[in-house]
């Protein structure tokens, strides 16, 4: 993946000290973080603002693009549902209505 900028402390740095989790610590990267959306749209537009923010690095998908997949850091970006002008939002569409959809971003 590459060329990620680090932008979260974890700590010194160092390999000889601990993040709090039985780990070594290290400074975060881009590389290490995943966002995952059920929609693709939403996918298209997080992947536009990060990139915009000098962010490209941080790889976003829907939770269909990362069934087996880990990461050491996984933001869920969820919305109610699609809706038209004038309707309140679906609640059947999205990671609510899937406990197996649901299941994906948080394993």
């Amino acid at each position: 993946r590459g060329g990620g900028g680090e932008f979260v402390g974890g700590g010194s740095g160092s390999s000889g000290g601990s993040d709090g989790f039985g780990g070594a610590s290290r400074l975060i990267d881009t590389n290490d973080v995943a966002v995952v959306t059920p929609f693709r749209k939403q996918v298209l537009k997080l992947r536009k603002l990060l990139r915009d923010r000098g962010l490209g690095a941080v790889r976003v998908g829907s939770v269909d693009d990362y069934q087996g997949q880990e990461e050491l850091i996984v933001i869920i970006s969820t919305v109610l549902g699609s809706c038209t002008s004038g309707q309140p939002p679906a609640l059947a569409h999205g990671l609510m209505s899937s406990p197996n959809r649901f299941n994906v971003p948080i394993t």
